[in-house]
């Protein structure tokens, strides 16, 4: 089985580090892949150089430029030569070749997508660790709040999003042009989270535009609040319909896409477990509905190397809950720390759970909210 590579890449002038004391022996050839044997003389030696490697593994690469992946085969010989080439068809081709610094680290030039044979300086180039390079997600209800900044996180990890909207077309449009014009790779599809086939299509379209699927963050959802015997029937189908059914069905869908294992990432809520204003009833039940849920799916999709969990934000500045609206002051009162929760530290902690550090959290649900329930 072929471990997650770890991977640190350079946005600055397209350049791109490999840092081989990351790289160990558990990090082998491709996930249900064969490497072909290279037995001819490594392209790009200088001659004379030693030809036997002690580093030779299959890596995938995320080229910022296109933001495509390319399956690799990274060779050091002894002499510390080091050659990135691509694998295709059981043939080679060099895309670019350097030494290896002091540090261990390989750095290899990028320009336009395409490797170069050439090597750059490290001084004043600011490195950053792309945890999700090479990975696909897709965000139910992502084009505004939190959703759009889980879109814009997990796009500055390195991964490639896809993410749904409803009714901000503009907001969406803008976030998709916004990451591709910065080197990644978004898509934008309109899928209302109340429609089965919307949702099995939105994830379908994913799997197939970005080719493949491996994070599902299911974060749409609808905030009614009424008395109890004020309360529409249609209210609450709509509500059930998109802070319940839609997350069963995505996570059902994406599943089936998720065949090298994946995250699921459910946005419940800490009114799951604390409601402190009336007409909040079917709010909160269906927020308490997805922490059973996800244990439950959990238990299911474990097997397949799939993590499922919950975050329970607290009181989020979004236009939803507006940090200077009718509730704000009450509900900072009741908080630890007396103020609103950023959209962006959200999408941190999702970011952390899509990651390679999480792989043992499943099945929790995870509360972030300023001391709200404490």
């Amino acid at each position: 089985m072929f471990a997650q590579l770890p991977f640190i890449g350079v946005r600055h002038e397209r350049r791109l580090i490999l840092d081989t004391r990351l790289l160990g022996p558990e990090h082998r050839l491709g996930r249900g892949r064969e490497m072909p044997d290279v037995n001819h003389r490594t392209p790009g030696l200088p001659p004379g150089a030693q030809q036997r490697a002690y580093i030779r593994l299959g890596l995938r690469v995320v080229t910022p430029a296109q933001f495509g992946v390319i399956d690799a085969l990274l060779h050091v010989d002894q002499d510390q030569r080091a050659v990135v080439m691509n694998i295709h068809n059981e043939s080679v081709r060099t895309f670019g070749s350097g030494r290896l610094s002091q540090s261990g680290s390989i750095l290899v030039a990028i320009v336009d997508g395409f490797w170069l044979s050439e090597t750059c300086p490290t001084e004043n180039i600011m490195i950053e660790h792309l945890k999700l390079a090479g990975k696909v997600a897709l965000v139910q209800g992502g084009s505004r709040g939190i959703g759009a900044a889980i879109v814009n996180r997990l796009a500055k990890e390195g991964a490639a999003v896809a993410f749904t909207y409803i009714n901000s077309e503009v907001n969406a449009l803008e976030i998709q042009d916004s990451i591709n014009a910065n080197g990644g790779r978004a898509l934008a599809i309109r899928a209302d989270s109340a429609d089965e086939k919307a949702i099995r299509q939105a994830v379908q379209t994913t799997a197939e535009t970005l080719g493949r699927l491996d994070i599902l963050v299911n974060n749409a959802g609808v905030l009614a609040i009424a008395p109890l015997n004020e309360f529409s029937m249609q209210d609450f189908d709509k509500t059930l319909a998109i802070n319940v059914r839609s997350v069963f069905i995505a996570s059902q869908e994406a599943a089936r896409h998720m065949e090298e294992g994946g995250r699921i990432i459910n946005i419940g809520s800490t009114n799951a477990e604390r409601m402190p204003f009336a007409g909040g009833a079917t709010y909160a039940m269906s927020k308490s509905a997805l922490i059973g849920l996800t244990k439950g799916m959990a238990r299911d999709l474990g097997p397949q190397g799939i993590t499922v969990n919950n975050v329970q934000p607290g009181p989020v500045d979004t236009d939803m809950n507006p940090a200077q609206g009718e509730f704000a002051e009450s509900l900072k009162a009741l908080m630890a720390i007396p103020r609103y929760g950023k959209s962006e530290e959200i999408a941190s902690f999702v970011a952390y759970l899509a990651g390679p550090e999480a792989g043992y959290i499943t099945g929790a649900s995870l509360t972030i909210d300023g001391g709200f329930s404490a």
